[in-house]
């Protein structure tokens, strides 16, 4: 036990240390000076707006950390942050969370402003470390506007909405009156936002600007590989199996996965359901009591082939714009579906038959870690539980190890 925490602990430390590492990839930045430098940016890979970034030139060895108050904007990936003083809602998004009266929770503060639709009438967007969402409008030039939404808790326990945000959408569109009826109807969301920002554009015969919106990413993967797993019986000497550790060498293993992110703004955190094939191979010996001060070897070897079923948490690392990294953690169940070889007397001859006292399914803990780049994947995993037996009295477990090659169909 000590062997496999050690071998957990010393895999997520590896995954922590790539990720550490951070992204690299192309960006640019705007200085206060309104000098532009091109250079590589890392840690991009944001689930809420960062309050700071690391940028370095072409010509610089080492990254250099900017905070919104030393930098006018940065640009990656087409994606612009511009930086600003703000009036910033930290108004918890938890119902759990929400005070019992209308008190704004808001504070001024340097922060990078997400663009996400340029042009005449822009929207901006923060995400703060606690994932509240903030929108701003620009009613005069580089000056930007909160856009204001609060709830809260009344006298009753009821949750309250103070939508401010509407009228204020009101003004910001008030050379296109017809769109009136569509601010009413409106949520105060990004996807929602987005939306009512379009129809102003076509109301006014301009062509779609805006950042294109985060959508769920649905995965879907195939897995082939090699695996090597020990199995261990206890329990009494006389029973077949008991006392005995067996290796499965030259094992393969199939799996179909699918991987869903559990929200659109944690692209990152996925749920992965996979359903396979694998087999287990168990070859060695074994003493079995005869009678009285006799005993018989026996030779064993078994092959069982088993439909796996996956359930993990899946979380990605990005290292770089093609390659990301992600660790797996979850359980693994599997059912023998077919069972060759034998269990043979090596001194008489004699084939036994009864070797099904392994009821030939398994359920596992299951840690893992996997590189992809581009399309392809390759997988490293570790399980550990136990054999599922029809005799009571003979208790088992199984450690396996998977190295796979993988194929991301999209």
């Amino acid at each position: 036990m000590t062997k496999n925490i050690f071998f957990c602990t010393l895999l997520f430390v590896a995954i922590s240390h790539c990720y550490a590492q951070g992204i690299k990839t192309e960006a640019l930045i705007v200085l206060n000076d309104h000098t532009i430098i091109h250079g590589i940016l890392k840690n991009r890979d944001w689930e809420t707006t960062p309050d700071k970034i690391q940028f370095k030139s072409a010509e610089e060895a080492r990254f250099e950390t900017y905070t919104p108050s030393e930098i006018k904007s940065f640009s990656i990936g087409g994606v612009k942050y511009i930086s600003k003083y703000l009036l910033i809602d930290k108004t918890p998004v938890a119902t759990n969370d929400l005070k019992k009266e209308l008190l704004y929770d808001t504070s001024h503060q340097w922060v990078f402003a997400k663009q996400l639709i340029p042009g005449k009438k822009p929207l901006y967007e923060y995400i703060n470390a606690n994932g509240v969402p903030n929108y701003f409008i620009e009613m005069t030039k580089d000056s930007l506007h909160l856009l204001i939404f609060k709830r809260y808790i009344d006298d009753q326990s009821k949750v309250e909405v103070v939508e401010k945000y509407k009228n204020q959408l009101t003004m910001y569109f008030s050379d296109c009156m017809e769109m009136l009826d569509d601010i009413t109807l409106i949520s105060y969301n990004e996807s929602s936002l987005l939306q009512i920002f379009s129809n102003y554009q076509k109301c006014k015969g301009e062509s779609s600007s805006q950042v294109k919106k985060e959508k769920l990413k649905y995965t879907f993967d195939l897995y082939g590989g090699y695996t090597y797993s020990k199995i261990k019986f206890g329990g009494p000497p006389e029973l077949l199996f008991s006392g005995g550790q067996y290796e499965s060498y030259s094992s393969y293993a199939f799996l179909i996965s699918a991987g869903l992110p559990i929200a659109k703004k944690f692209q990152r955190r996925n749920i992965v359901v996979e359903l396979g094939l694998k087999n287990n191979n168990i070859v060695g010996s074994d003493s079995l009591q005869g009678g009285i001060g006799s005993s018989y070897l026996t030779n064993i070897n078994l092959k069982y082939s088993y439909i796996k079923g996956n359930l993990l948490y899946r979380h990605y690392f990005i290292l770089l714009d093609n390659i990301s990294a992600f660790a797996d953690l979850g359980f693994s169940v599997g059912r023998a579906f077919r069972k060759k070889g034998d269990v043979r007397n090596i001194t008489n001859g004699l084939v036994y038959n009864n070797y099904n006292n392994i009821n030939a399914s398994d359920a596992n803990f299951t840690i893992g870690a996997g590189v992809q780049m581009h399309r392809i994947l390759a997988v490293i995993r570790y399980e550990q539980g136990n054999l599922l037996t029809i005799n009571s009295t003979v208790n088992s477990t199984i450690k396996t190890l998977y190295i796979m090659a993988g194929f991301r169909i999209f």
